[in-house]
């Protein structure tokens, strides 16, 4: 299933806007968490407590952007030592749950 093992795979459902055309509300996401030193694509995250889903690009500064798809919502930026994967060990941190590899829609 998407190139992504089953061991490293979990489906969440997408909730809001703010990565409308691509990902809409109730979108299913197949997640894949495995590790990787590329983080360039839509991420599953989590940020000051809330669970994101957020396209992710590496700066030439070495900053994270953090931006929507939905041009509402203005992109942020974390620096790169303030990015971890798995769990948080601080509140500032950026926590990559994983990246995302596959949506699928429910059928009307």
């Amino acid at each position: 299933m998407a190139n992504v093992h089953p061991s490293d795979a979990i489906i969440i459902h997408a909730n809001g806007d703010s990565m409308v055309p691509t990902i809409n509300s109730e979108d299913g996401l197949v997640i894949d968490t495995r590790r990787s030193n590329s983080l360039s694509g839509v991420y599953v995250m989590v940020l000051n407590g809330q669970l994101l889903v957020k396209r992710l690009s590496l700066r030439a500064d070495g900053s994270i952007r953090i931006s929507s798809d939905n041009t509402i919502y203005p992109p942020d930026e974390v620096p790169l030592e303030n990015v971890c994967w798995g769990e948080a060990e601080r509140s500032d941190q950026l926590c990559i749950v994983g990246k995302v590899k596959m949506l699928f829609h429910e059928m009307p």
